[in-house]
């Protein structure tokens, strides 16, 4: 189709096209039969080479099998072997946006401090971008496996590209190669990701602490501020970004936030205290933990319901092409009035059913949360991977600050610990 197009476009200005090899002349009355004929089977071999490549890359993924754009590929490089071999320096960049990420930072400020510092970035540019940084923070090639046909072609003379939400096997290959960070820290990065992305403001990189801490008061969260700035007291404390924000609506119906501040030692503190009771009540806290994991994990019945209400908007919809076609065939009584209530139906129809997505949704990351919980738990205290930040972000969720610090945990349980100000 495009070859007959531009043909046609060239032959209203009187120009004439010549392939030499098929020795076909456009401006002759069978040149564009020709042509037709020959673009056909043109494109029908393009679409056999396509699918044979396709089937072969496929074939190779079933077998665990898979390359690396070594060339744009930050920390590996091509061994002898064919798999993938740690370049020394290049991994150490990697870890060290990966615990950056952890101490607080954004995907934006650490490609900033990156560029800053003259780190060239995977395709050798001086300048790094934070869909970069997020890339590498989300590739699961880092801890060693690999998770192949994540995208595929919808379109073999397009070539679009589209992201594979099952509509083809996925396949993940894990221990595939050396790992540059652990699976707890990837875990860690992809449920901190995910957070944020939930948080309803702007996130504040500010450690670990940075838009966990929540006032009782308000809802708002709590902010570093530092005091004694110039002289030797100085100190950083964390208090109500809203403690003296008029206008906001406060349980204790005051001008300001009845919450004091808090340090991050003595929040820190009381975590280990937490820690420490956590891990003597360990197998309790594990077989409550994986209760919630499976009931998490179970969606049947979130997809029934999903299911029926699909089926419900797809009969609607028919009543309202029927509908309109007996219009257009002939005058129905009522047919605004009918129709109206036909849409209004369908509307609420999609209400609810993206209620129920949303419910999914909310539903899967609980349960990443829960996961990573019992997983950082089971290897509490033999053999602790995970720094004390790290071990922190894996465990809380938020702390809500009040008359103690109440400590919301990934698993969705509460521990308080009272008198911490």
């Amino acid at each position: 189709m495009d070859s007959l197009t531009t043909i046609r476009k060239l032959k209203e200005h009187g120009c004439e096209v010549f392939f030499e090899k098929e020795n076909i002349w456009t401006m002759d009355s069978k040149g564009e039969l020709l042509i037709t004929i020959m673009s056909s089977l043109a494109q029908e071999e393009s679409r056999s080479i396509s699918e044979n490549t396709t089937w072969g890359i496929r074939q190779s993924f079933s077998e665990g099998k898979f390359s690396l754009p070594y060339g744009n590929f930050l920390g590996y490089c091509k061994g002898p072997n064919g798999t993938p071999e740690i370049v020394p320096d290049e991994a150490e960049i990697v870890r060290r946006i990966y615990k950056s990420f952890l101490d607080g930072e954004t995907p934006g400020s650490i490609a900033r401090l990156l560029t800053a510092r003259g780190v060239p970035s995977p395709g050798g540019k001086g300048k790094w971008h934070q869909t970069t940084v997020r890339s590498i923070l989300q590739n699961e090639k880092y801890y060693g496996s690999a998770l192949l046909q994540k995208t595929f072609t919808t379109d073999f003379l397009t070539h679009r590209k589209k992201k594979n939400d099952g509509e083809l096997p996925q396949y993940h290959i894990k221990n595939s190669h050396p790992a540059i960070v652990t699976k707890e820290q990837w875990d860690l990065v992809q449920v901190e990701l995910e957070r944020r992305s939930r948080m309803p403001g702007r996130f504040s990189p500010k450690g670990p602490l940075g838009s966990r801490l929540v006032c009782a008061d308000c809802g708002s969260f709590f902010g570093a501020k530092t005091w004694h700035s110039s002289d030797p007291y100085k100190t950083v404390i964390w208090r109500c970004n809203d403690k003296y924000r008029p206008g906001i609506e406060r349980k204790s119906g005051g001008e300001k936030c009845c919450t004091g501040h808090v340090t991050e030692e003595k929040v820190m503190a009381a975590f280990s205290n937490i820690v420490s009771d956590l891990i003597a009540r360990k197998p309790q806290v594990v077989e409550a933990c994986e209760a919630i994991l499976h009931e998490l994990l179970d969606s049947s019945a979130t997809d029934e319901k999903r299911k029926r209400l699909e089926q419900e908007g797809d009969a609607i919809a028919k009543e309202i092409e029927s509908l309109v076609e007996r219009q257009a065939r002939e005058t129905v009584d009522g047919f605004a009035d009918k129709y109206q209530e036909l849409e209004k139906r369908y509307r609420s129809i999609e209400e609810r059913l993206k209620a129920v997505v949303t419910d999914r949704q909310d539903r899967a990351y609980r349960a990443k949360q829960a996961e990573l919980f019992l997983e950082t738990i089971k290897k509490l205290p033999e053999g602790e991977k995970l720094e004390s930040t790290e071990l922190f972000m894996a465990l809380v969720d938020k702390v809500i600050v009040g008359d103690g610090l109440t400590f919301i945990l990934r698993d969705g349980s509460e521990e308080k610990i009272n008198g911490v100000r």
